[in-house]
């Protein structure tokens, strides 16, 4: 009976810390503060090349960053101060130079090349080059589809499809600091972005290149989230190779034949298609494609 009435004060002071947690009184997120001596939160220099697909909150390198709400929120977080008036969790939940190169696939909503949803923490440095897809849901993003936190000096090359809030950085963000875009926006109803679909945070030096969409939900902002011309991006310093480096990529029967480079802008001479591998009782050809003033990397199917 000693031993049962123990548990059940153990088991009532884990969901007690667990309610504390929902207040934001007791939460503090120090990410930003730690991004260069922070040993425990931290994801460095981690890349993924596979596809990853889900149903919601899917990302090239973590699907959230997010405290969970379980008996053992001492996983998650630390504590420092007494049970007092003074007393706070503190978090941190660092992703930092990390890339993605695979297609990112979501059937609902949250879908980003490096974090699907971000409630706390900081993306910096990071990388994505793989297209994202959401097939039914809201919040699309280069970098993540969703950010209620830190998004710095990041880059994102890539393709985006949703229905609400797509961004070449974040479908949703909060603060978005020097980072820079080339995407393709496929598909996209409201709150669209080469920078944002919608942000509400500060938002300074973002720059992107597209010649019809604006950066935050139509609209561009001296100093916050300028357009570029792709000249003008070549003289970025710490411009990531991927930027310099389009090709048309030739895929037959999941194999890819050949991939041809580019430069941006150039037009392609359809007298050099490569040839369509026979297949016995198909008469194969290559999908139509635009030739002209290319601007991004390009699969055709035959």
């Amino acid at each position: 009976e000693v031993i049962n009435d123990q548990v059940f004060v153990i088991f009532n002071l884990l969901t007690e810390s667990r309610e504390e947690l929902k207040d934001p009184e007791y939460m503090e997120d120090i990410s930003d503060e730690s991004l260069d001596d922070a040993e425990l939160g931290v994801v460095y220099k981690n890349q993924n090349y596979g596809s990853v697909s889900g149903a919601v909150n899917v990302g090239g390198i973590t699907g959230a960053m997010a405290v969970e709400f379980d008996l053992d929120p001492e996983d998650d977080i630390f504590k420092q101060g007494s049970r007092s008036l003074n007393f706070k969790y503190l978090t941190t939940a660092i992703l930092k130079d990390c890339i993605n190169h695979g297609k990112i696939t979501a059937k609902k909503d949250y879908t980003g090349g490096i974090a699907g949803r971000m409630d706390l923490g900081i993306v910096y440095g990071c990388e994505n080059y793989g297209d994202i897809e959401s097939t039914e849901g809201d919040y699309v993003g280069g970098i993540a589809g969703a950010s209620y936190a830190t998004i710095d000096h990041s880059f994102a090359l890539s393709s985006l499809t949703g229905k609400n809030y797509i961004g070449g950085i974040a479908g949703y963000g909060h603060d978005i600091s020097n980072s820079y875009t080339l995407v393709d926006i496929i598909e996209a109803t409201e709150w669209v972005g080469t920078i944002a679909g919608k942000a509400e945070g500060k938002v300074s030096n973002n720059y992107y290149v597209h010649e019809t969409i604006a950066a935050i939900d139509g609209i561009s902002y001296s100093e916050k989230a300028s357009p570029l011309a792709y000249t003008e991006l070549l003289q970025v310093e710490s411009l990531p190779e991927p930027f310099t480096d389009f090709h048309l990529t030739f895929i037959a029967d999941g194999n890819i034949v050949e991939k041809i480079p580019f430069e941006y802008g150039d037009s392609f001479d359809l007298s050099l298609l490569p040839v369509v591998p026979n297949k016995e009782g198909h008469d194969s050809q290559w999908e139509d494609f635009d030739s002209n003033h290319m601007t991004f990397n390009t699969i055709i199917e035959a």
